[in-house]
């Protein structure tokens, strides 16, 4: 790169940022729900470039894949909203109606899919928000959809993210457990933010630091994992 090339490589790159700087001094923060005053002293946050504006409509449906074999799966639901998630999800507490809703949606999005598609899947990946939460005869309904359609292959592999509080209630984790296995969902992720209480308090997670021993006993007890 020449040196001219360089000097206004530089002088853009400081129009930007100028150009930012203002575009949020514009916005009155004080004046938004709380819950959307975040600061990027105490959050992160997420962008993408170029901005939503500047994108152009699609003119022509996407055409679909002959064939799928790995479908993510994703649940925009969690207990509690901690204090530093900037991911869109919705707080549902123990209400259950929304997510039985929202698989129903899912089933009827993977029939639409596969009018156009060969789903034939080797890995299924529950992640979210909070996986976990969702009920076991839900869960079970939605991938016995997918058996039923023929969609999972027989060497299926799948992973579920788990929360901590899902460990709190050791018969609602059996019966998931059970659900799992029954469908070749054989692998967990579990979130662990902190081994300090303090932190976890104040940042609203529904759980403490010591939850992963008794995490570990029920997978070992009621799940074969390989």
């Amino acid at each position: 790169m020449s040196k001219k090339a360089e000097n206004l490589d530089k002088e853009e790159h400081c129009k930007l940022i100028e150009d930012a700087k203002e575009f949020y001094d514009g916005h009155e923060i004080e004046t938004l729900p709380e819950g959307l005053r975040r600061n990027s002293m105490d959050h992160y946050y997420l962008s993408v470039y170029p901005g939503l504006q500047e994108m152009h409509p699609i003119k022509e449906h996407p055409a679909h894949s002959e064939k799928v074999s790995s479908m993510y799966v994703h649940l925009p639901f969690c207990s509690r909203i901690c204090d530093f998630c900037s991911y869109f999800v919705k707080g549902v507490g123990n209400d259950k109606k929304q997510i039985d809703s929202y698989f129903r949606l899912l089933t009827q999005e993977f029939d639409n899919h596969q009018r156009d598609t060969n789903f034939s899947l080797d890995y299924i990946y529950f992640g979210g928000g909070t996986p976990s939460l969702v009920p076991p005869k839900t869960l079970d309904a939605f991938l016995g959809h997918l058996q039923d359609k023929g969609a999972l292959s027989d060497r299926v592999l799948g992973t579920v993210e788990l929360h901590p509080e899902f460990f709190k209630n050791s018969a609602n984790a059996q019966d998931f457990f059970n659900v799992m296995k029954e469908h070749g969902i054989r692998r967990v992720s579990i979130g662990y933010q902190s081994s300090n209480d303090g932190v976890l308090e104040d940042t609203n997670r529904g759980h403490d630091a010591g939850f992963l021993q008794e995490a570990v006993r029920l997978i070992l007890d009621f799940a074969t994992f390989s």
